[in-house]
């Protein structure tokens, strides 16, 4: 094979590579859709399981707790987020956000 079409091939499988890893994050739990899923009064357990782990986490008390998944660009801002905010390891409420523009 000639030198430059192993380079053409190399360039081609490295492109193949990069858009398929692209389409499988957005496929992933941590997406618009399964975050719409999420209703009032699910358990802690099924968030998790199927959103995952947050990428943020504060708890008060082990009573009340705020988790946060970072978003990609759901709002129109790379910024944006979902929030899910639990009560006695319940959800009590689900939040889309994004910083305000300037």
């Amino acid at each position: 094979m000639h030198k430059s079409a192993k380079h053409g091939l190399a360039a081609l499988t490295l492109l193949l590579a990069l858009v398929l890893l692209a389409a499988g994050c957005q496929k992933g739990p941590k997406n618009l859709d399964n975050f719409r899923k999420v209703r009032i009064g699910w358990t802690q357990e099924q968030v998790k399981e199927l959103l995952g782990e947050p990428d943020k986490l504060e708890e008060a008390a082990g009573l009340a707790g705020v988790w946060t998944y970072h978003g990609q660009n759901w709002l129109g801002s790379p910024d944006s987020a979902l929030i899910v905010t639990l009560l006695g390891g319940r959800v009590i409420m689900v939040t889309l956000s994004a910083p305000v523009p300037r």
